[in-house]
């Protein structure tokens, strides 16, 4: 049945009473339906987004419910009171939950004010699981204990995780002893742990969305222009029969040039296919390694340039950055023939580069160009004007009109033009009669040179400069090899007017990893604030905000250890974490508190709160780790976004227990004195 399922189960193992796992359990179609009432008030509907984002907050709204529950329950075991246990368990975890909740939905507040395509996606995902947290904790101080008060269990049964809760929290005395006798060792190994997390986050991929598998790919090729539609079709069937021979590749639809309705006009020397895969479980190889062994084929075809995509990816990577793929090099400056060589020195020193793979150079595809000069003494000598060689050409290619007339009552050009036979050369214009003043005719060689030379294809310009941008594909983390090219690029002695720059969706995504980071450091201070209030204090807060960059770095790891790369979805699970991973950390912090209060060592309120909050911790953690486990592990297409999130939550859970246990403890240690 899914999370509620397994919620429930992880209740009855650690709290042994099937009433208080019901109530745990009842509390999430509640919760999930106030949230589907909020969600139309806002104006948000049910989409790819907002489904994963209740399907994924379901872990984190049970939580509220866990820890109002698990407090209840011991109060209940110590007094056996239904009505008075219920009351005194919720009004004592109250604040500390209240404030845990809060703390994540001000990670998500900043949220609102991303742009971009990146906010199209994070700003419903944060409203939605803002508004599915705020309704679990009205539920969990509302429902709870009143169901509790009601039905609560006097006499629960012997939990079957408590020898196995007995036995963690024996090791975590143990450690938790150690690390507070050694507390500069600890703060050391704190210390590393973040160097770590750098280092990984450092030599990672970075991209803006996620690779999805969409179960097909979009090939596009481009052959010099000029190239007949007879031997564009005989490359098109090539490159067809090559796609057919991978055993994972089921269809292939191939379109060459335009067609004359159409909306898109191409000509005939380009075209693309579209290959639908098998299914995902029948393939022998992924995505990655079709389109591997589709370029290591067609690498073999001489004067083909090709692009790989999936259709999808396509289309955003153009709406993300006017590129039909991630990365690109341009070069601006005003002179074609030196744009043209610079490109050709950018694109040798890309390709020493191991990472930079699939380099598109498109001024290697050269248009076949005839250039007319006239030359004036022979002009001259004839009483002839550069016009009439002009007017005289383009009679003979395209006609001239001679008159208009009106068919049908609608005016008609008539034009009269040359007869060029279809199987005409350059010999054919060098022969052109150019008529003088005189009544006579004289070859077009005779008054002008004639030659062909091959030009790039096509002059494009950005922001009205000219440009050439070489295409390329990063394996690896983008940052780096820009690091790496920049270096290289310096020995590329560039003439005055001339410059190179990055472009493609590596400036979107410098752009959103900066928003990223800002949109974090308000999230911060928001937390901070309302722990400062929880907390009446400004140095406890501090302590507790140790476990957000522990948390980072366990989410980094397991994307590392997992080879996926840092995007979009990863960035909303570092938010998350950045509200839920103090949550823990707060609800332990206020027990230490009032233990201090009642008389006790720091050292043994600290003990104490740790065994004590040992039970709700692991619970709500585990609750929402199993709840991501299924898209972190074998996410459907359509989910397939939010398996990096899946993932960074994962990874910082891990962590920020074992910071939650330990670290924030020792931290508070320095504050014996001053705890107020």
């Amino acid at each position: 049945m899914g999370l509620p399922t397994d919620s429930a189960d992880e209740a009855f193992f650690f709290m042994g009473t099937v009433r208080a796992t019901l109530i745990v359990t009842a509390t999430i179609p509640i919760t999930l339906l106030a949230t589907l009432a909020l969600m139309q008030a806002f104006g948000q509907t049910l989409n790819v987004i907002t489904l994963s984002a209740l399907t994924l907050a379901v872990g984190m709204v049970v939580d509220d419910a866990i820890v109002v529950a698990e407090n209840v329950v011991r109060h209940l075991q110590a007094t056996g009171e239904r009505q008075s246990a219920s009351l005194d368990g919720a009004a004592e975890i109250a604040g500390p939950d209240a404030s845990g909740t809060f703390t994540t939905v001000a990670a998500f507040a900043p949220l609102l004010f991303l742009g971009g395509i990146a906010g199209l996606f994070v700003r419903p995902f944060g409203l939605v699981v803002s508004v599915a947290l705020l309704a679990s904790l009205i539920v969990s101080l509302t429902f709870v204990p009143m169901m509790f008060g009601r039905i609560g269990s006097l006499s629960p049964q012997r939990a079957a995780g408590s020898r196995l809760l007995t036995s963690v929290d024996a090791g975590l005395r143990k450690t938790l002893h150690f690390a507070i006798a050694h507390r500069g060792l600890t703060v050391i190994a704190g210390v590393m742990m973040l160097g770590l997390g750098g280092l990984a986050a450092w030599l990672g991929p970075i991209s803006v969305l996620p690779p999805i598998d969409e179960g097909a790919l979009l090939i596009e090729y481009v052959m010099p222009p000029g190239t007949s539609l007879q031997e564009s079709n005989r490359i098109g069937n090539i490159l067809e029969r090559t796609a057919l021979a991978q055993p994972d590749i089921e269809t292939v639809q191939r379109r060459t040039g335009s067609p004359a309705s159409g909306f898109q006009i191409e000509g005939v020397n380009k075209g693309e296919m579209v290959m639908k895969l098998v299914p995902r479980p029948k393939r022998h190889f992924t995505v990655e390694q079709i389109f591997d062994h589709l370029r290591a084929s067609y690498s073999k075809i001489p004067g083909v340039a090709i692009l790989y995509h999936q259709p999808t990816q396509e289309k955003m990577d153009e709406s993300l950055s006017g590129l039909p793929a991630m990365f690109g090099v341009t070069i601006f400056g005003p002179d074609m023939d030196e744009l043209v060589s610079l490109a050709g020195q950018v694109e040798k020193v890309m390709a020493q580069d191991p990472t930079i793979a699939n380099i598109v150079n498109n001024t290697k595809i050269k248009s076949p160009q005839i250039i007319v000069r006239p030359n004036p003494v022979d002009l001259a000598r004839f009483g002839l004007a550069p016009a009439d060689v002009y007017e005289t050409i383009q009679a003979a290619r395209f006609g001239v009109q001679a008159t208009i007339i009106l068919h049908q009552r609608q005016q008609v050009q008539v034009l009269v033009k040359s007869n060029v036979p279809s199987d005409s050369t350059i010999d054919w214009l060098r022969e052109l009669s150019i008529p003088t003043a005189t009544g006579q005719t004289v070859p077009l060689k005779t008054v002008a040179n004639i030659q062909i030379t091959h030009l790039p294809a096509a002059v494009t310009r950005l922001n009205g400069e000219r440009e050439i941008t070489v295409l390329a594909e990063v394996d690896g983390s983008i940052s780096a090899a820009v690091s790496r090219l920049q270096q290289r690029f310096s020995s590329i002695s560039l003439p005055d007017g001339y410059s190179i720059a990055f472009t493609g969706q590596y400036q979107v995504l410098q752009r959103t990893i900066m928003d990223f980071i800002l949109i974090g450091l308000a999230a911060a201070i928001l937390i901070y604030l309302i722990m400062a209030m929880q907390f009446h204090s400004f140095l406890q807060p501090l302590i507790i905000l140790v476990t957000i960059p522990v948390a980072l770095v366990g989410a980094i790891v397991l994307l590392a250890v997992t080879q996926v790369g840092l995007d979009v979805s990863v960035g909303m699970g570092a938010l998350t974490l950045i509200g839920i991973a103090v949550n823990n950390a707060i609800v332990l912090l206020d027990y230490t508190n009032r233990q201090i209060s009642a008389g006790h060592t720091i050292s043994a309120a600290l003990q104490e709160a740790a065994s004590i909050r040992l039970r709700p911790i692991l619970m709500t953690a585990i609750t929402t780790i199993f709840a991501l486990i299924p898209v972190a592990v074998n996410p459907a297409v359509g989910s397939r976004i939010f398996q990096p999130f899946a993932i960074t939550v994962i990874g910082g859970l891990l962590s920020s227990t074992v910071a939650t246990l330990v670290l924030v403890p020792v931290f508070r240690t320095f504050l014996s004195n001053q705890w107020k």
